[in-house]
């Protein structure tokens, strides 16, 4: 639903079928736990996660950090 795209709160309601407010509150939690990001005017976009890259780097390298 959510992707490197703005897309407004409205939008995102639209898209899930629920009420604005759990809409809302989702957004915000998941905003406070770094999975997205407010970019202005009520449009949020996923954040793409440093973590991410440094899983998927461990699967490759047999789970050791480079350094």
């Amino acid at each position: 639903m959510l992707d490197q795209q703005p897309r407004h709160v409205d939008e995102i309601r639209a898209q899930a079928k629920l009420p604005i407010e759990k809409v809302s509150a989702t957004l915000a939690l998941m905003e406070l736990k770094g999975m997205v990001r407010q970019v202005g005017g009520m449009h949020y976009v996923a954040v793409r996660e440093i973590q991410d890259r440094y899983q998927a780097s461990q699967g490759e390298s047999g789970g050791e950090p480079d350094g």
